[in-house]
């Protein structure tokens, strides 16, 4: 991919080589997907075009293809130690993917979700047409399942990701880098979100919960722990954990917050603290005296110091108010 801050567009087309487009065609291919094996029915007749646009993490290739079947093997991935995903939608023509031992049929209006770190199979019939996006970041949720996962794209939220894809593509010549990467991420975060919306990723939303309600009891008193942190150390997007945080009637705020101030319960609870109150809420990972004592206060309905006064008296103050 280019070099970070950089767009570019590439259109690319068989008859520029006519004396061997099945060759040219299979360079131009690699250079965007990595290693591949392919087999053409008649290489000398063979005809494609794409046009494709990418930044330094992302990539929508818009594709036309005679018939054509493409293989990744098992040394291809380890030779191009690309961990990440590639989706591909269908326009025209059908699709045929085999991953993992299952194989699925892409129609138009179709999406399927493929991942680049495993052996793949991929073929597709006479002047097939469709999109590609992939993104650079390897992220994914870690539950999501093996083998290819098929969305139908004809109405809801995956409409929706289809048009961005469809309007990205179509406007390749107006946009700028800002604009293609901006508008990528979104795909991305809306097309992860619709996977767990259709269940495409079974339990994710369970699983996500849990992983964050474990990773903050871990590290929510650490003053550094955002959101956005925590969502870039599991590997989710901020919107995925707060579909999944929603669910469960709850924030990754509150989450964070709700550990800090049982934190600093337990502290002001000691029977002999030798700490300051502002040495325990900075202990407990706020950064701000007034957020401490606010939060505090909501969470069990006395003050820090009222706190620290009735756990000298031997009053557990610890029940929320």
């Amino acid at each position: 991919m280019p070099a970070a801050g950089t767009y570019d567009v590439e259109c690319s087309d068989t008859r520029r080589a006519p004396t061997d487009p099945a060759g040219y065609w299979a360079d131009h291919v690699c250079a965007n997907h990595g290693s591949l094996h392919f087999r053409f029915s008649n290489p000398p007749a063979f005809a494609a075009r794409t046009v494709v646009q990418q930044s330094a993490d992302y990539r929508v290739v818009d594709f036309w293809s005679d018939g054509l079947h493409y293989s990744k093997t098992a040394a291809h991935v380890r030779a191009d130690g690309d961990l990440g995903n590639i989706f591909f939608i269908g326009r025209r023509g059908v699709l045929d993917f085999d991953q993992d031992g299952e194989r699925v049929r892409v129609q138009p209006g179709q999406g399927v979700l493929i991942s680049k770190s495993r052996a793949l199979h991929m073929h597709h019939r006479w002047w097939a047409r469709g999109w590609t996006f992939d993104v650079a970041d390897a992220r994914a949720p870690e539950s999501m399942r093996r083998g290819p996962v098929v969305l139908n794209l004809d109405q809801g939220l995956g409409a929706v990701v289809r048009t961005m894809i469809s309007t990205v593509s179509a406007q390749h010549r107006s946009m700028d880098h800002y604009a293609f990467a901006r508008s990528c991420t979104t795909i991305s975060e809306l097309l992860y979100a619709f996977m767990l919306d259709r269940g495409a990723v079974p339990d994710t939303l369970t699983s996500v919960e849990r992983a964050v309600r474990d990773y903050v009891a871990g590290h929510g008193c650490e003053s550094d722990v955002t959101p956005t942190s925590i969502a870039r150390s599991l590997g989710w997007s901020v919107r995925q954990i707060q579909v999944a945080l929603q669910r469960a009637g709850t924030t990754t705020s509150e989450l964070i917050r709700t550990t800090r101030v049982t934190r600093a319960a337990e502290l002001l609870g000691q029977p002999e603290p030798n700490s300051t109150i502002t040495d325990i809420a900075f202990a407990s990972g706020f950064r701000s005296m007034t957020t401490f004592e606010v939060a505090f206060k909501r969470h069990y309905g006395v003050t820090p110091r009222e706190a620290r006064a009735l756990a000298r008296e031997g009053v557990d103050f610890r029940g929320p108010a």
